[in-house]
């Protein structure tokens, strides 16, 4: 095979010496597999877009509705990303005794118009209340033309919640084309979201490895998981994927698998991966322990606090996370 020339004053040359140390240090082979992992990334990727580019981002879905029923109120023109709402609700706090002076507060709220409208109301907040004043302002500060109790029986009636539910079930539970089988067109979209995942999985790994992030041996234990044809011999060893807890809150979006030798073996160590995460997106740890160590540890950083709060299901409390970087 001719080998072409290399020159080091050459475009090419200048790509070379830009080029990290990690893609350098390696052999063609290596670099190749990643080249053709990217490229099934890049597929599985523009395959799920195409489902995906159909939903609408529940901010600008709500936008579209709200501005016509707003108009059809007598509302013209209006700006539901910068007219807000005012609600002022007096309450009485409680006393030893009921002949005592039961004293009271007042609570003040400003939102717009798309973040009331998200957030909805409540049936009795339609009607009006001696203790409660709700305005709606425009962005110069003019008061608009519907009242607060009017505005809140709109958001209802309007009911973008169940709309774009339904809107979601629409793109990501579809019915059976005819000559399907039960259930066969959910499985085809199931399918484009696990490719999807595995692909960028497996370019994690593969880059994990170059970098030196994770050793060799984790790398052939994931093998079985992140490659559709392996053509490298994988060690023997099982592979299981489990849940990860942090304070009791389900954490969707991080994959921690075990391993082991055999089922019922001793843990031989943890293999996480953190999508997006721009430290280190694939880890091995020794133990469950040595991973929520090391959680903890990056958890004293208020950048990465803010970025991992993305993978909780249910919004910790504002002293969870100082919890997690003590333990």
């Amino acid at each position: 095979m001719t080998v072409a020339p290399f020159f080091p004053h050459s475009i090419d040359g200048l790509i070379a010496r830009q080029l990290p140390v990690w893609m350098t240090r390696h052999g063609v082979h290596h670099l190749l597999s990643l080249r053709l992992a990217l490229r099934r990334q890049e597929a599985a990727s523009s395959a799920l877009k195409q489902v995906l580019d159909g939903i609408p981002s529940l901010e600008k879905f709500a936008e579209q509705l709200l501005e016509p029923a707003l108009r059809a109120r007598g509302v013209a023109s209006p700006d539901v990303r910068r007219s807000t709402v005012r609600i002022v609700e007096q309450f009485s706090l409680p006393t030893v005794a009921p002949s005592l002076y039961r004293p009271s507060y007042e609570r003040s709220s400003i939102r717009t118009l798309l973040v009331a409208a998200l957030h909805n109301f409540h049936v009795t907040e339609t009607r009006p209340g001696l203790r409660r004043k709700g305005q709606l302002h425009a962005k110069s500060g003019r008061v608009l033309p519907l009242g607060f109790e009017a505005f809140a029986g709109l958001c209802r009636q309007v009911d973008i919640g169940g709309r774009y539910q339904a809107l979601l079930n629409q793109h990501l539970v579809p019915s059976d084309q005819p000559g399907d089988l039960p259930g066969e067109a959910a499985q085809r979209l199931h399918r484009r979201f696990e490719e999807s995942l595995r692909s960028h999985f497996e370019v994690a790994v593969r880059i994990a490895t170059l970098k030196g992030n994770l050793d060799e041996q984790s790398y052939l234990h994931l093998l079985p998981v992140t490659a559709p044809k392996p053509i490298v011999p994988t060690l023997p060893g099982v592979i299981m994927p489990r849940q990860l807890y942090l304070l009791g809150k389900c954490v969707r979006g991080v994959v921690t698998l075990e391993v082991r030798q055999e089922l019922d073996a001793p843990l031989l160590g943890v293999i996480a991966w953190i999508p997006g995460d721009p430290l280190s997106p694939v880890a091995r740890h020794d133990s469950w322990q040595a991973l929520y160590d090391a959680l903890a540890e990056r958890l004293r950083d208020k950048t990465f606090r803010g970025f991992f709060s993305r993978f909780i299901s249910e919004r910790l409390p504002a002293s969870a996370p100082a919890k997690t970087a003590c333990c």
